[in-house]
């Protein structure tokens, strides 16, 4: 029986140069399956965790979201068998290996129309954009939604979702040089984020968002309320403004968003009867698996039908797990990064 794999690991917290390829050893397979690795997709919530922001002991794997074929069973299950093509996903990392060990209520079949590496693309990003967009957004015909960052794996995925509603205009906010590839995938009205984009989404869309879905969170909050609509909602996803070193979170940038949280006003909300959701996609996959099959089936389905299509932006072999994490890290991507574990 195999009793490591080659996976990234940290030792220590910190920059990219912490992220080591070496054989680990495997959990024993018993009340677990066995999956032979095929792609991983990286996420930003990986440099969280490769900073140290959840303080979590080291050493340990790296990766929540891998996908592969199940090669052996160490329990007795009628949902799954060996050569089923699975996604795996554990908001607490584990996934970056050639081999992983995991329990059964963290994987989930993907369809045979459904090649591996669109796979690995499909499940956390368009699971948190359609939560955020159906569940919480309440998204229907005529909504004008405001996608704060459109150009990563997460804002190519809620555009699409989008845009399989009727008569949805999207504006979004992107770095230099994605307008081009963001549009072709869906948005309608595209700025820079370096420009004063909000006040130029209000001059595109003067009577106010229905939607915004927001990464940054903190004091940007009570800007984003001055821009909705009546009834309007603001979805926040994660915190990524504190994500401006590869080395480590600095106290100023906790500092940063704390003062801006307590900054908010709750009268923002009161005085247009708008409302702001939080979303934690990896507590949702752990604490309501049904909900999820539900909405994972209809993503799969939107799949076939072609309506939507997972934009991948690279994929690397592991042992470039550094470059990878940079072109995350330095948000040089348009549309998802993986890492591809065999030749």
């Amino acid at each position: 029986m195999i009793k490591h794999s080659k996976s990234v690991v940290i030792h220590k917290f910190g920059g990219y140069d912490v992220l080591k390829i070496e054989d680990y050893s495997l959990p024993d397979l018993k009340d677990k399956i066995e999956v032979e690795v095929y792609y991983c997709g990286l996420n930003f919530c990986d440099i969280y965790k490769r900073l140290g922001f959840f303080n979590k002991p080291l050493p340990f794997v790296m990766g929540s979201e891998a996908c592969g074929v199940i090669t052996d069973l160490g329990l007795k299950t009628d949902q799954f068998q060996i050569g089923d093509r699975v996604i795996c996903y554990d908001f607490e990392e584990g996934m970056y290996r050639t081999i992983l060990r995991t329990s059964p209520e963290k994987c989930f079949k993907i369809p045979d129309e459904i090649p591996m590496e669109d796979g690995a693309a499909i499940f956390l990003n368009y699971l948190t954009a359609y939560f955020a967009l159906f569940e919480l957004g309440g998204i229907k015909s005529g909504f004008n939604v405001f996608i704060k960052s459109c150009g990563g794996g997460f804002g190519c995925a809620a555009t699409q979702l989008a845009r399989t509603v009727k008569n949805v205009t999207i504006y979004g906010v992107v770095s230099k040089g994605k307008e081009q590839q963001v549009q072709q995938n869906g948005v309608n009205f595209v700025y820079n984020n370096e420009s004063d984009y909000l006040n130029e989404a209000k001059k595109d869309c003067p009577e106010g968002f229905d939607l915004i879905l927001d990464n940054e969170s903190g004091s940007w909050l009570n800007e984003g309320c001055k821009v909705l609509k009546f009834f309007g909602k603001i979805v926040v996803l994660s915190a990524n403004s504190m994500i401006n070193n590869p080395n480590s979170i600095s106290l100023f940038s906790k500092l940063k968003l704390f003062v801006g949280v307590l900054s908010f006003q709750l009268s923002s909300l009161m005085n247009k009867s708008n409302s702001v959701c939080g979303l934690h996609t990896g507590n949702l996959v752990r604490e309501n698996r049904k909900r999820v099959l539900e909405c994972l089936n209809v993503i799969f389905d939107l799949y076939k039908n072609g309506e939507i299509k997972p934009k991948i932006d690279s994929i690397w072999p592991m042992e470039e797990v550094v470059q990878a994490s940079k072109v995350l890290g330095e948000r040089r991507n348009v549309g998802k990064v993986l890492l591809k574990t065999r030749n």
